[in-house]
């Protein structure tokens, strides 16, 4: 169910982390202020959390774009590892009705009658056992590894090379390459049997999905299984004997649906190719809802690698991905740590001092009136609390640290609708109150001063 809600909403994996999806919204504890990945990766509490992050990047920096992107590709990534996943479920199970169970995985104690309603000719069932038995030794070499970002890209690119793996591999994908040229299958049945039958995109102008779409330039990525009868070349060697010669998503998805066992997918290869081009729609190309604004170079490369090469692994997006975390990390993590961790105050600033000065100036005039009507030095007292708070709020304001909503564990909120923001990480508390101590001790200086001075000097009756 878990896949299924990925593929209809990868939204809901917003806050995954990229390296460990098991220790996501896990607050931790931390002895300092948080880096941008712990942040990212949501382990940090109030008022340093991703959603208050997000929510500053908003209104504060009006400038969440970057923060939606990388929303939307760790999606993607979330995507990719499931992609993996089902296929090494997918071979899991058909190993597992083989009675050839997978290293580390158990046999199942019942078996699977309807798996074997249709009767097979002695032919066939050998083709099954031995793709069985590919599909075993393709688990227990870890070829595919989900957790593994570089293995999983070098995968979907197809770089997987066959002279790199165990040679009993080799020797099976050898031997089922030249029965499958010998009897080639029917690709209408082959599509129905996996994934589906996927209707083309038609709203969009790109090229990516249409079957047609000829790819000559692969610098960067796999190279795609040209027409039939084509010649085309990637590095002096024809694209058929490239595909021959790896281990990658097309033929592996074929070995699965040959071995007549597979159940299907929620995820598929073209969810990938279309989320790596909703990406391209939404960030890069130059009407886009939510351009990044990039290096020229650096946008034309993932224009170049998802539209003409037809790439979707996440190495695609490496370069972009360095680019937009050091933007962050570099220009909006400071202002954010400032805003919400270093201070407390930020949305009553103009009325502190609007107060602030209002207070002073009251305190300046009932001070000079006792004076000159020589009342006694008692009444002066009550200017000690007008100078207080006058003197909190202007101190205050220029510090932008309140010293009693630090005691309290509170924060000024820059959110709409929201008035204060709860302090729940304990070393931001405990650094607020430190330095709110020095506030309260200057407010104390400046009050004891002016007090002093005007509860003692002689009164004169004009």
């Amino acid at each position: 169910m878990s896949e299924k809600l990925q593929a209809d909403k990868p939204a809901t994996h917003y806050l995954s982390n990229l390296d460990n999806l098991n220790q996501t919204n896990n607050a931790v504890s931390l002895s300092r202020l948080p880096t941008l990945g712990e942040i990212l990766s949501n382990k940090t509490k109030l008022p340093v959390n991703l959603y208050t992050f997000y929510l500053y990047m908003q209104y504060v920096e009006n400038n969440v774009d970057l923060l939606d992107f990388w929303f939307d590709l760790i999606a993607h990534l979330n995507l990719c590892k499931h992609y993996v996943k089902g296929l090494r479920d997918s071979i899991v199970r058909s190993s597992t009705h083989y009675g050839t169970p997978v290293l580390g995985q158990q046999q199942s104690p019942s078996g699977s009658p309807h798996r074997d309603s249709y009767p097979l000719t002695e032919g066939s069932k050998h083709k099954s056992v031995s793709l069985s038995m590919l599909l075993d030794l393709i688990i227990n070499d870890h070829i595919l590894e989900d957790n593994d970002s570089n293995r999983l890209s070098q995968f979907l690119r197809g770089e997987i090379n066959l002279n790199d793996v165990d040679p009993k591999i080799k020797e099976l994908i050898d031997k089922y390459q030249e029965e499958e040229a010998v009897n080639p299958p029917s690709p209408i049945v082959d599509n129905a049997l996996f994934g589906g039958i996927h209707e083309k995109r038609v709203s969009s102008n790109s090229k990516l999905l249409d079957d047609s779409f000829d790819q000559t330039n692969t610098s960067f990525g796999y190279p795609q299984l040209p027409q039939p009868g084509s010649t085309q070349t990637h590095q002096g060697k024809t694209y058929q004997s490239l595909r021959r010669s790896s281990i990658n998503p097309s033929l592996l998805e074929k070995i699965i649906r040959d071995s007549k066992h597979s159940t299907g997918s929620f995820i598929t290869r073209n969810n990938l190719k279309e989320s790596s081009h909703n990406l391209l729609l939404k960030y890069f190309v130059e009407d886009s809802e939510k351009n990044l604004n990039l290096p020229t170079k650096l946008n034309n490369y993932i224009i170049n690698a998802i539209e003409v090469e037809g790439r979707d692994d996440p190495d695609v997006f490496n370069g972009v991905k360095r680019y937009v975390f050091n933007i962050i990390e570099n220009h909006d993590l400071p202002n954010f740590l400032n805003f919400v961790a270093i201070k407390n105050v930020n949305r009553s600033i103009n009325a502190r001092i609007v107060v602030g000065f209002f207070f002073i100036f009251a305190s300046f005039w009932i001070a000079f009136t006792l004076i000159f009507l020589d009342l006694s030095k008692g009444y002066r007292a009550v200017i000690i609390a007008l100078f207080f708070i006058g003197f909190y709020c202007l101190v205050s304001s220029i510090y932008r640290l309140d010293p009693i909503l630090a005691f309290l564990g509170f924060s000024e909120s820059f959110i709409p609708g929201k008035s204060l923001l709860k302090v729940n990480d304990l070393f931001i508390y405990r650094l607020l109150l430190k330095r709110s101590l020095w506030v309260l001790a200057l407010i104390l200086l400046f009050t004891a001063i002016l007090s002093i001075i005007f509860c003692l000097v002689p009164g004169r009756r004009l």
